[in-house]
């Protein structure tokens, strides 16, 4: 979750007694809009450092079965040669990419 919008859009989302778990964070503070619904919805956040492999397959098997779109979180493709250039754009906030695909052909 590198965006304060992602935290706010996830309290919306989630169902009443739902949980979401922050993973990555790019900024130091968030602002987070919608804050009552985690009262009114009883909704629990928690933070985890790192992934496990269950991690991994539980990613996996959400995406085999459709339930998640892969494709949606792709925010850029780039060609091996622009890597230099993206992790400068990266490392300078703000950006609006969120996964990015290196082609290696």
């Amino acid at each position: 979750m590198g965006l304060s919008s992602t935290i706010s859009t996830s309290l919306s989302l989630i169902k009443k007694g739902g949980c979401i778990t922050v993973l990555g964070m790019h900024d130091s503070t968030y602002e987070l809009k919608n804050a009552g619904l985690l009262i009114i919805n009883s909704i629990t956040i928690r933070g985890v450092y790192g992934y496990k492999q269950e991690t991994f397959r539980t990613a996996i098997n959400l995406l085999e079965q459709g339930k998640v779109n892969g494709e949606a979180i792709i925010t850029n493709r780039i060609k091996i040669e622009e890597v230099p250039q993206m992790f400068d754009k990266l490392a300078n906030p703000p950006h609006d990419e969120l996964k990015v695909i290196v082609d290696f052909e």
